[in-house]
């Protein structure tokens, strides 16, 4: 998590003033979700927002967001929650299976949080998807499938 922090280090302010003064509904209502949704729209999928996938992701949130809010805190932006200083990296080693990494050159998740994986497992092959975000298998499906096949088929 802690490259995660580094790669969205500028983008913060807004969430972390919020965060810190535990206002998210308060003197600065809608300031915290907006600055999330600008970040979204930047790093999370690149087609007119939201996407399908994502209504309904903020759906289930809506329902029962307990686990998420667990896990993250109010924002995977600014983990607060239970994964704040999680980390696997030292369990990368082991992992003996081909692996396949891929992320979108405007992907909130930037190189700097892929690197670790590249560097640590064994037998990996990290692709970097142009024109598009986190949600890659959305901005560009059919050259997500085709890489996932190409990859699959090896």
């Amino acid at each position: 998590m802690e490259a995660w922090r580094v790669s969205i280090g500028g983008f913060l302010e807004v969430l972390e003033r919020c965060e810190r003064e535990g206002d998210f509904e308060g003197e600065y209502e809608g300031a915290y979700e907006g600055a999330v949704e600008v970040f979204m729209r930047r790093h999370g999928c690149l087609k007119p927002w939201p996407v399908e996938e994502v209504r309904s992701a903020k759906g289930w949130l809506r329902e029962d967001g307990t686990t998420y809010r667990t896990l993250y805190g109010p924002s995977e932006l600014t983990t607060t929650g239970s994964l704040r200083d999680w980390s696997c990296i030292h369990k990368l080693p082991h992992i003996e299976a081909e692996t396949l990494l891929l992320n979108g050159y405007q992907d909130e998740v930037q190189d700097v949080c892929v690197r670790p994986f590249s560097q640590h497992i064994k037998r990996v092959k990290w692709i970097t998807l142009d024109n598009s975000a986190h949600f890659s298998h959305v901005d560009q499906r059919e050259r997500y499938m085709e890489r996932v096949g190409e990859f699959l088929v090896g």
